[in-house]
């Protein structure tokens, strides 16, 4: 999701006619997206781990790790902010640059108690 809309500024009247100031625009915008790469809201199982039972080697399954079912999506924002200028006839132009990202939500692992059979669970930190 994201939404942006720009304003140029010069094209107002109050400077539309300025023999100086030939561009003035201002942007700004904001969006967000998710990760869904991770595999932690559910348990798992393995196959292939040996084990003895009965003095006999027998191949069998084993759990490789819980699921969370309070794990929700990692969440990154960004919000930009620009100016954009021209002045002297367009001799002198650039723009300046304003960036910030953030996380919320972040997708990690904490640990388990060692009696646990896996050594950690999918969390939001």
């Amino acid at each position: 999701m994201g939404v942006s809309g720009a304003w140029i500024i010069s094209e107002e009247s109050f400077l539309k006619n300025s023999n100086f100031v030939n561009l003035l625009k201002l942007r700004i915008g904001y969006g967000e997206v998710g990760n869904a790469s991770f595999t932690g809201a559910y348990t798992y199982y393995g196959s292939g781990y040996n084990f003895n039972f009965g003095g006999i080697n027998n191949t069998g399954v084993r759990l490789t790790s819980l699921g969370n079912s309070n794990l929700s999506w990692e969440t990154q924002g960004e919000t930009n902010a620009g100016l954009d200028f021209a002045i002297a006839r367009n001799r002198i132009s650039g723009s300046f640059d304003y960036y910030f990202k953030t996380f919320t939500n972040l997708l990690s692992t904490s640990p388990l108690p060692p009696d646990q059979p896996v050594s950690g669970i999918a969390d939001n930190s």
